[in-house]
């Protein structure tokens, strides 16, 4: 039988709304992000998906991983050293652990 989620990125990765945008260093699946068609195709959708992203952000900045410059118009994330801490990354939740470790690879693109 289909995964309903596998059957969804197929179609947002289809119509360039969702793109590969790398590959877990511990897992080996990939890593995705969506693309500005997102907004146009879904935009319920998009801000979903955006909420929860802010909010997993800021769970990780709440716990030390992140620092976040809210004095800006645009606000920046920086890594803090705790990401680096295996041993608090390990008492992270496994989805929050996936959550550091693609964050982490966007800021390895930069």
């Amino acid at each position: 039988m289909n995964d309903p989620i596998d059957n969804l990125i197929e179609k947002l990765i289809l119509v360039g709304a969702m793109e590969v945008a790398g590959i877990d260093s511990v897992t080996g699946e990939f890593l995705y992000g969506f693309t500005p068609k997102l907004m146009e195709i879904d935009p319920r959708l998009a801000k979903e998906i955006n909420g929860t992203i802010q909010n997993s952000i800021f769970d990780l900045w709440a716990d030390g991983f992140l620092d976040i410059d809210m004095s800006k118009e645009e606000p920046t994330v920086k890594l803090t050293e705790k990401c680096f801490d295996d041993f608090a990354i390990a008492n992270l939740s496994n989805e929050r652990q996936s959550f550091l470790r693609s964050v982490m690879e966007r800021f390895r693109d930069q």
